[in-house]
């Protein structure tokens, strides 16, 4: 096994961290600091995706959030205060999550 994903259709992995309108408008997996995360997964198969976050378009961010299969994401209090802090897994099973996570593709 070459650790690809065998399902044809791709995994979506939401990769979440602060900013404002403008960076969440301007975000693509080629511009921030998580680039090489992005290319990384995109080696193995996997369709990663950036989700600026907010507290001003949270709703936003968490139905982009519920629609992917998973996601990188570190506590968005953590985030504002130490945006130093690296990323970790985060996942949900259902709609009714908070913010942040996501569920897990079954």
């Amino acid at each position: 096994m070459d650790g690809r994903n065998p399902d044809p259709k791709p995994f979506k992995i939401a990769i979440l961290w602060r900013g404002d309108t403008e960076a969440r408008r301007a975000a693509t997996p080629h511009n921030n600091r998580f680039y090489r995360i992005f290319e990384e997964l995109a080696d193995l198969g996997i369709k990663a995706e950036p989700a600026v976050y907010d507290e001003a378009f949270a709703d936003e961010v968490r139905e982009q959030l519920l629609s992917a299969d998973g996601g990188l994401c570190g506590s968005i209090r953590s985030i504002k205060e130490r945006p130093e802090r690296h990323l970790t897994p985060c996942c949900a099973t259902s709609p009714h999550a908070a913010l942040g996570s996501v569920r897990t593709r079954t």
